[in-house]
């Protein structure tokens, strides 16, 4: 069975209503990125949306505001997790996960182990055996809504909305940027930290 993984801005890849990456965007990474190469064994749909990663031919493509991979590898996963970083984006599994930049998913982060070749079966079990109590959200105990953010690039925001029971108990942080984007995180690593400085 397929299991899809998505780099996408949308707080879940699956709402289309949500910010999406652009074409343009993503060929422009495609072209920038010494380790994606266009892929042109594609039909005129996808001409131009397609990239490989070194022995992984065809295996980004580009589709409606998101770039999807099918049962990709954990070096795949990785590269994934570094694309969206540059997109200003996530990675996200068919079930809601996200992924962090080892390539593992966060639930499977503390049990050690990682993606395989069946990883929805991986991302099951780990959801049937997790209890409420074992919820991880103590390190997003401080964020509240109207807290001021910084993410890694250094871009300013504020918390507009915070769901601590989606994405399956992973919680979710919107946050409003300064230069008018909103995104949306998982609130047990979310990708922004709360402003230490009193200043602006």
């Amino acid at each position: 069975m397929s299991y899809d993984l998505h780099i996408t801005r949308r707080s879940s890849w699956d709402d289309r209503s949500g910010p999406a990456i652009n074409s343009r965007e993503w060929q422009k990474l495609i072209a920038s990125d010494p380790e994606l190469s266009l892929y042109t064994d594609v039909g005129v749909e996808h001409e131009g949306l397609v990239a490989s990663y070194r022995n992984h031919e065809g295996a980004l493509r580009w589709d409606d505001g998101e770039v999807i991979a099918k049962n990709p590898e954990i070096t795949l996963v990785v590269k994934m997790v570094a694309i969206a970083e540059r997109l200003g984006a996530r990675v996200q599994g068919d079930d809601g996960e996200i992924y962090q930049s080892d390539g593992t998913p966060l639930d499977d982060a503390q049990s050690g182990s990682g993606p395989s070749s069946d990883s929805s079966a991986n991302v099951e079990d780990s959801f049937a055996t997790r209890s409420d109590s074992e919820a991880r959200q103590p390190e997003s105990a401080s964020f509240q809504v109207g807290s001021r953010v910084r993410d890694w690039r250094g871009r300013r925001g504020r918390v507009t909305a915070i769901d601590r029971q989606a994405a399956h108990g992973l919680g979710r942080l919107t946050v409003l940027f300064d230069d008018g984007n909103e995104l949306s995180f998982a609130l047990v690593a979310p990708g922004v930290e709360l402003e230490t400085d009193s200043g602006s």
